[in-house]
């Protein structure tokens, strides 16, 4: 999943409004996976979730590559 993301000038703005919803609604979401799969869509990039892992696992890479993006940037 880490590799599909590709933070640039582009999308930040559309990356960190996913990072904060998903941030904001990941109990909600977590609890909606336990009885079907939940997908999640932003810009050109889907996510399928089964469970609050995926989810977790979409906010820890979302998070990394939206801190490497700014981090570029400032060098």
């Amino acid at each position: 999943m880490g590799k599909v993301i590709n933070v640039t000038a582009a999308n930040i703005d559309l990356c960190d409004d996913a990072l904060k919803a998903l941030r904001l609604h990941l109990d909600r979401l977590a609890q909606m996976t336990r009885e079907y799969p939940v997908e999640c869509c932003f810009g050109r990039y889907s996510f399928l979730f089964e469970s609050r892992e995926d989810i977790e696992s979409l906010i820890a890479n979302l998070d990394a590559k939206i801190s490497d993006y700014y981090r570029q940037k400032a060098a």
